[in-house]
């Protein structure tokens, strides 16, 4: 972008570096599955799970994650379903 006015001009320079998509990944574990994903600092995070992807009727499995710039482990003790599907919903205030 260059701005032009007055007497000279002036060029600005802008780079927006885009946020990593989130990503969720799953371990198996004998306690359950544990669910691990890299926050971002200011963001929010909530981890949903649903038995079939023919239903939107998320159940929230643990929210008011608050990020930090860390990698974030929540664990669902379920064990005993055939499947299970999860989300990460991300926010940013």
């Amino acid at each position: 972008m260059t701005i032009w006015g007055g007497s000279g001009n002036a060029s600005l320079v802008l780079t927006i570096n885009p946020e990593p998509s989130p990503r969720l990944e799953a371990l198996l574990n004998p306690l359950g599955v544990d669910l691990s994903f890299l926050t971002l600092v200011n963001h929010h995070y909530t981890v949903e799970w649903v038995d079939s992807l023919l239903t939107s009727n998320w159940t929230e499995l643990v929210s008011g994650i608050v990020g930090d710039g860390t990698t974030r482990t929540v664990t669902d003790t379920i064990t005993n379903t055939p499947s299970r599907f999860y989300r990460l919903k991300v926010t940013a205030p």
